[in-house]
């Protein structure tokens, strides 16, 4: 999938999150906890390499927000930064550019979302 198809309406997956962690309701709050928390420090130090067009900090920070969020089945924001992520490697700062935009409000929405399910826990 690439960022072209982005569907922003999908967040995340909670019924394979929810197997993964063997239907621990407690442990999912403290994990979108969290990447609530998390997440947006990591997307920061993201567009500040990229500011700065430290490719390598670029890739590094790009790889850690793909991991968390393929780990909590947050497949759009993992998808977007697997983009960034490869054409970090490729030096690529205009498609970069484009990018960052996508994955930042794509972000902003999904942590906007888990604080809903937070607050109605």
């Amino acid at each position: 999938m690439t960022s072209d198809n982005l569907q922003i309406n999908t967040y995340y997956d909670k019924k394979a999150l929810l197997a993964r962690i063997m239907n621990n309701h407690e442990l999912l709050n403290t994990l979108l906890k969290v990447f609530i928390e998390d997440m947006p420090i990591i997307l920061n130090k993201l567009k500040q390499a990229f500011s700065e067009s430290n490719f390598e900090q670029v890739v590094a920070e790009a790889h850690n927000l793909k991991g968390a969020s393929y780990n909590l089945t947050a497949h759009q924001i993992g998808h977007l930064a697997k983009e960034v992520e490869e054409n970090g490697k490729q030096r690529n700062l205009e498609k970069i550019e484009v990018l960052l935009p996508k994955l930042d409000k794509q972000l902003e929405l999904t942590v906007d979302y888990f604080k809903c399910i937070l607050a109605n826990s």
